[in-house]
């Protein structure tokens, strides 16, 4: 059932009568007459600009198109499939931004394609993989992942202050004598790279599959949705950052894509207030993660939330795994006439082409790859049964980029599929991964379509200064990457460095080894804490849902 416009109240059943007064004829016929003559003259007024009428109409209407009530929302989702046509407009609902302003979306965001990375902060510990690592030369963003939420709150906060801003490193200038209140860790390093690479942005990711169950009580109401917003704003300053990605794994229903959707509004609200207030030349960045299964894609409420996003990135992998019962390609481009693909008839053309038709513009489509492969043991082949995964670098199942191949293991790769495994018969073990020929094929059908630029997840799986590493072989087959200057002026940071854009003090005076001797057992402690949550819990985002 449709929710009533604002404003509108019910009747009495019984009508009643409208008695009119009786008025001389004359003035009958004079009434209509000048109410002509005033919509004539108003209309002439508006044309000649005295009257901004049709602008004001136009983003009105435009508003009013992505604030309707959630009932009238859905129906706009579903024409789509049921061939109705989309329904007048209606007020914006009663926690709407009225100030809410239009501009800085994605139209106006990108000057080249995307090379993006996430970057975990966890993979400091056992992965020994650190910001200075990331290829900054071939990577136009750094999504730096994960920031958590609070359900009961909405409150937005940061998961490993040792790893994201106290740990200090010697050999990279950091020290314990600084004055000052400084920020160190992981982000300090990502705002000296910035400094040196002004096309790099760094954008702190919320949520990610360990943290996505919050994400539906934490929106739950205008105003937890606001300390969202507020909250995730205030790290972007503190910490010296050029945006906001949400990684929601996923909406479940209409209501919930709805608390999606207004979280976006008002995000984009937030950040080009921030920007404003600020004299920032340049816009921050809103994304988000998004999946290719059709069964979380359909859910999503595409048509309104693409104006508020600069781009959107496909997480186009785990399209099989250790929930299927079949071996299958991981990450394929095409579905071929042959079974052996995946399990779940996934692949990236089709959710690109889903996304497309839903208004979503082909140049907002950023397709991600993984660094990674993953493995099925006892198997004839692609497309047949296994039993067991193999044992993995981190996980189960899970191996880095550079690992593969292994010793005495085939490659086979299906450019029909444009997907890649290898297969050990000794060990009857089948790994599914991208190779250099599948991201070539890949960057092709990513150019031929128009589509924004390529994600990585993530950049500690990478083979590091080799001829085989994807990350820089996809920026340099992409030709021009976005040149968009970052963000290096933070007013507000609490942090005494970042508000002076500077490095720490003496930074030159640091003890052996970058840190405090009564903070190393700490620091083992997090390694331990997160080589085991993280890589248990979270890591990669399978397109079906949970493992």
């Amino acid at each position: 059932m449709r929710s009533k416009p604002a404003g509108v109240t019910r009747m009495s059943s019984i009508p009643t009568p409208i008695v009119e007064s009786r008025r001389p004829r004359s003035k009958l016929r004079l009434h209509p007459l000048i109410g002509y003559a005033v919509i004539s003259a108003f209309i002439l007024l508006a044309n000649l600009d005295f009257f901004p009428i049709t602008a004001h109409a136009l983003s009105t209407s435009s508003y009013y198109r992505a604030h309707k009530p959630k009932a009238a929302a859905k129906h706009i989702m579903h024409s789509h499939y049921s061939g109705a046509e989309p329904e007048p407009a209606e007020p914006p609902t009663a926690d709407s931004d009225s100030s809410y302003n239009d501009t800085d979306s994605q139209e106006t965001y990108k000057n080249g394609a995307v090379s993006a990375t996430y970057f975990v902060n966890w993979a400091i510990y056992g992965r020994h993989h650190f910001p200075w690592e990331v290829p900054v030369e071939s990577v136009t963003h750094v999504f730096y992942a994960f920031a958590n939420v609070r359900p009961e709150s909405g409150e937005v906060y940061l998961t490993d202050s040792w790893a994201d801003e106290q740990i200090h490193w010697a050999d990279r200038g950091d020290s314990w004598n600084d004055s000052g209140n400084n920020l160190y860790g992981c982000f300090n390093q990502f705002r000296q790279l910035k400094q040196k690479n002004r096309h790099l942005k760094l954008i702190i990711s919320i949520g990610g599959w360990s943290y996505s169950a919050n994400f539906a009580p934490a929106t739950s109401s205008p105003e937890k949705r606001q300390k969202f917003v507020d909250s995730a704003i205030a790290i972007v300053e503190n910490y010296g950052l050029d945006g906001l990605d949400l990684d929601w794994e996923y909406p479940t229903n209409d209501k919930e894509a709805d608390q999606l959707v207004d979280v976006l509004r008002r995000a984009r609200s937030g950040l080009n207030k921030l920007k404003q207030k600020k004299n920032d030349q340049s816009p921050y960045v809103l994304t988000i993660a998004a999946p290719c299964g059709p069964n979380h894609y359909k859910q999503l409420h595409l048509k309104e939330m693409t104006r508020y996003l600069s781009f959107i990135n496909l997480m186009a992998y785990d399209y099989a795994g250790s929930w299927d019962t079949l071996s299958g390609h991981q990450a394929n481009l095409h579905l071929t006439n042959s079974s052996a693909v995946n399990q779940g008839n996934f692949s990236t053309a089709a959710a690109v082409e889903y996304y497309m038709s839903q208004s979503v513009p082909a140049s907002s489509l950023v397709v991600g790859m993984p660094l990674y492969g993953r493995s099925f043991l006892n198997t004839k082949g692609i497309g047949q049964a296994y039993n067991g995964l193999g044992q993995g670098n981190w996980e189960p199942g899970i191996y880095d980029y550079k690992t593969i191949p292994m010793d005495n293991a085939k490659l086979v790769e299906d450019m029909k599929a444009v997907g890649a495994y290898t297969y050990n018969p000794s060990n009857q073990e089948l790994i599914t991964f991208d190779t250099p020929n599948t991201v070539r094929r890949k960057v092709k059908y990513i150019e031929k379509h128009g589509l924004g630029g390529v994600m990585w997840w993530e950049s500690s799986g990478d083979k590091q200064n080799s001829d085989g590493a994807l990350i820089p072989l996809a920026a340099k087959l992409l030709g021009k990457l976005d040149s968009t200057p970052n963000h290096l002026s933070y007013p507000g940071s609490k942090w005494d460095n970042l508000k002076s854009n500077h490095p720490p003090s003496n930074s030159s005076v640091t003890p052996s080894g970058g840190y405090r001797a009564h903070n190393q057992h700490r620091a083992h402690k997090t390694h331990h804490k997160h080589s085991v949550h993280h890589h248990k819990v979270k890591q990669y985002h399978p397109v079906q849902g949970s493992y």
